[in-house]
Parts: structure tokens; sequence; C-alpha cells
């Protein structure tokens, strides 16, 4: 994972106004966001910290997701394709902070996204790692080992 908040600063800015205005009427110290994407799919795990704890919130905004799809597309590469999740922070004070994970897997689970869920068919699948791989091509330079298993095990 790297630190990548210098890249995009508007896009940065109008995520953070999109998060403000979407808690306006929530008390909170911090706003820290973790995105995801695969191929088609998409999800944001949103919590706030308000004193010491922190607490999951739901939010459905359409422009806070289409800023983190412009995030990822902005920040994609020929080389090196797209991140694979976001983590995003915003403190009461305006500071912004971000961490790209480039080469981890990730799993829709509501706790740690790095650990593969015990259920049956664990999302995203395989095929939308392959197709996420179609839309942000990597060379074999980029691709982390669990990625390059499944483009051979599907003969591309």
């Amino acid at each position: 994972m790297s630190e990548h908040i210098d890249d995009q600063p508007d896009l940065h800015r109008a995520i953070a106004r999109i998060a403000r205005d979407a808690f306006a009427d929530h008390d909170w110290d911090a706003i820290r966001i973790h995105f995801r994407e695969t191929g088609r799919a998409s999800s944001a795990r949103v919590e706030l910290l308000h004193g010491q704890s922190w607490h999951h919130e739901r939010i459905r905004s359409v422009p806070l997701m289409d800023a983190f799809h412009e995030l990822r597309r902005a920040m994609s590469a020929p080389e090196q394709g797209a991140w694979m999740s976001y983590d995003w922070h915003l403190d009461r004070a305006g500071t912004v902070r971000g961490t790209a994970n480039w080469d981890r897997r990730v799993w829709n689970t509501s706790g740690d996204p790095f650990t593969q869920p015990d259920v049956a068919n664990p999302m995203p699948s395989d095929e939308m790692w392959a197709l996420d791989l179609e839309q942000y091509p990597r060379s074999p330079a980029y691709m982390p080992e669990w990625l390059a298993s499944i483009v051979s095990r599907r003969g591309h």
C-alpha cells in the first residue's frame, strides 16, 4: 500500500465536500471510508469517529461513489493498472489522508477486507477480478501473484 494523497487533489477535495455534506447532521471528529472496486462492482464502508469510538454509518451517495470511481480511473496507469481499494480519512480540521492498495486482494466482508471470508462463494469472484484486469490492464511486473494465478487459470 502507498500514500497517494498528493495525486488528484481536486478529487480529494470533492470527496471531502461530499462526505461533509452527507454527515452534516452528525457529530463527528473524523470520517473514514474504505472504498473497493472490482470490475463493475464497488462498495464503500463508512465510519465516523466521535470521541474515542468509530461507528459504522450507512450512506447511499451516488456522488460519493462517482467521485471514488473517478479517483480510481484518474490514478490508474497503463502498466500498473488501478488500485484495488482505497482507505480515505478526513478529520474535522480538514486534513485528508489516503492510502491506495495496489496489490492485496480485497473481499466484500463486514470485517477485515483482506481476510478471505469462510463462505462457499466469496466475493469478489475470480471472474470479477479478471473483468477488472481487462478494464485496467497490468504488465507482468505489476501483477500480484494471486492475480497472475487467476489469469493463468483462465488461460489469458
